[in-house]
């Protein structure tokens, strides 16, 4: 009884872990153009990706802290991203796109 307790446990973390690191996923191109809310081309700094697909559920469950615990550059990187693009949309949406 007790190994499958621990079997379904370790399968449920390995499970939680992979779409932990799922998502959000890289929306930049190899040469760092990305498409912003806007719908203008933009650029991220060299050596830094821009990432997409945040699940909002997710995040507000630890998600970017467990990240951010793993892989801290990706994890900052997640958390700054997510702020550029709130403000981002927010313009799009004041500008009547």
């Amino acid at each position: 009884m007790f190994r499958e307790e621990v079997r379904r446990a370790v399968a449920s973390s390995r499970r939680a872990l992979y779409h932990a690191a799922a998502s959000p996923s890289v929306f930049s191109d190899a040469n760092g153009e990305y498409i912003g809310f806007d719908d203008k081309i933009h650029h991220v700094e060299e050596g830094r990706l821009q990432y997409a697909n945040f699940s909002g559920w997710d995040i507000y469950r630890c998600q970017v802290e467990l990240l951010a615990m793993l892989f801290p550059k990706q994890g900052e990187r997640y958390c700054r991203v997510a702020g550029e693009g709130m403000r981002s949309k927010a313009a799009a949406c004041l500008s009547g796109r």
